[in-house]
């Protein structure tokens, strides 16, 4: 079991590494196309419960990029310190 622990968040951080580079290799309007992509599909989500809201899709998407990096960079921090800490 104590092994496991120790091995699980190894293999995640290397998967999660693996991710970003493939996702950071791409050309910038296939990276931009991809994530305005998705914002527009969470600003249409959005807009089901608040139909009347208004939403500038490039500064949302400015937004989400942003948070996807730190969400990435902070998970791999995360499962990198959890390899290493002793129990």
């Amino acid at each position: 079991m104590y092994r496991f622990r120790k091995v699980y968040p190894g293999l995640f951080v290397i998967m999660w590494m693996i991710l970003i580079f493939y996702l950071s290799h791409q050309p910038v309007t296939k990276s931009n196309n991809l994530s305005k992509g998705i914002t527009e599909v969470i600003i249409e989500t959005v807009e089901k419960v608040t139909p009347k809201r208004v939403f500038n899709v490039s500064r949302l998407n400015h937004i989400l990029r942003k948070k996807c990096s730190f969400l990435c960079i902070f998970s791999i921090r995360y499962f990198s310190i959890k390899c290493f800490e002793k129990q």
